[in-house]
């Protein structure tokens, strides 16, 4: 089922065109628990509430909804760099394989709302389509073979950067200071949309056989199979809850494929008026504006 977040805050089940809070949705299934106030909190309780939830049928058109974002707001957002190796060698990675990196929460938008280009560093911003997991339940040091088990749903993000071109000098001092630049570009304000929805995890029986596009102003920049991911789900659960402890409604980004702007030539950067969609059939679309 895909689970959403309507203005204020609501959560609620995006069924077909429509969509019904969760809250009326149990309530109409007779369910006589309590009821869970945000997705985070319908995730967790999911093995629970999925069969009274099955039943649901919509009351209101999707047309006209203000959204939030179904995931992120406040919890550990760890996102994956180099996943693909195409994306590596595109802006000339050195095949050191997976990394990763946190991206703030208060980064964090929702559908439909405008990516704001900061005033001071405006001239390199970049998009990056990705697929992320939204985790449900409390996830350290677990195996390949488990880490599907700990996955709630599946949702779009757009890691969208302030990119530093390039290093003036192969230096290791100034190698260093483009790595800390270019994290630190991904940390404005607006720089994470996501949705439109959590496609919940039992609708997945294999998450290897999602695909996405990314496209600026209608143009398809970017094509992924998670097939072609160096690490699977699975395998990035598995190495990032070696060390960090997942808790319910974070999240684990998992990288993007070739297509960036900064690997166009010229390089392709987001103007004010670009519209970014990221696009998973399985999910929906994640539209956003750019905004000076």
């Amino acid at each position: 089922m895909k689970l959403a977040t309507r203005h204020p805050g609501v959560p609620v089940l995006v069924i077909g065109d429509g969509v019904v809070d969760v809250a009326d949705a149990l309530k109409q299934a007779g369910y006589p628990g309590g009821i869970p106030s945000s997705v985070k909190e319908t995730l967790e309780r999911w093995p629970e509430l999925a069969g009274p939830l099955r039943a649901a049928e919509p009351d209101t058109a999707l047309a006209g909804v203000r959204w939030e974002a179904p995931a992120g707001a406040g919890q550990l957002i760890v996102c994956c760099g180099f996943n693909y190796a195409s994306h590596e060698a595109e802006v000339g990675g050195s095949s050191v394989g997976a990394t990763w990196f946190i991206k703030n929460a208060n980064a964090v938008t929702a559908p439909g709302e405008p990516i704001r280009i900061p005033p001071d560093n405006g001239d390199t911003i970049d998009y990056e389509g990705e697929l992320a997991v939204v985790i449900w339940r409390d996830c350290h040091r677990v195996t390949v073979a488990d880490a599907l088990s700990y996955v709630g749903g599946y949702t779009l993000v757009n890691d969208v950067s302030a990119r530093l071109l390039s290093p003036p000098s192969e230096s290791s001092d100034d190698i260093k200071r483009s790595v800390i630049d270019t994290h630190l570009g991904k940390q404005y304000p607006t720089f994470l949309p996501i949705g439109p929805c959590v496609l919940t995890a039992d609708e997945v029986a294999d998450p290897a056989e999602l695909t996405f596009t990314t496209s600026v102003n209608g143009s398809v920049v970017q094509r992924a199979s998670l097939r072609d991911m160096r690490l699977s789900v699975a395998e990035l659960i598995a190495w990032l809850s070696g060390v960090f402890r997942f808790g319910p409604g974070d999240i684990i980004s998992t990288g993007s494929p070739a297509g960036s702007g900064v690997s166009q030539v010229p390089p392709r950067f987001l103007r004010d008026g670009d519209v970014v969609e990221v696009e998973c059939p399985a999910i929906g679309s994640l539209r956003n504006e750019v905004k000076s």
